[in-house]
Formats: C-alpha cells, structure tokens, sequence
C-alpha cells in the first residue's frame, strides 16, 4: 500500500482524532508564530543592550 492511501485510510477512520490534533497544532503553532515574532522583535535589542551593559 502506497503512502498517500495509508494516510487517506488513516484520516477516514480517525477523522475526529485527527481534526482534534489538526486544531491543537494549528493553535500551537500560532502561538508559536507570535512568540517567534515577538523575540524576532525583542530579541535583536535585547541582546545589543546586555553586550552593551555586561562584560560576559
């Protein structure tokens, strides 16, 4: 059985399973989108502020 069938087959028997999963992942990684782009934000500053302030 090839792949593509495999994961057909599996999405038909556990369709609900799967959309539970589907929707956790896609809030996940939502979060995760913000988060990165706050950091991607901050992040460049921050770290030019420490070096600046610290001798590490």
């Amino acid at each position: 059985m090839n792949n593509k069938q495999e994961k057909i087959e599996s999405f038909m028997t556990n369709e609900a399973g799967i959309n539970e999963d589907k929707n956790v992942l896609n809030e996940h990684s939502n979060w995760k989108k913000k988060i990165d782009k706050i950091e991607n934000k901050y992040s460049k500053t921050y770290w030019k502020n420490i070096s600046r302030t610290s001798t590490l």
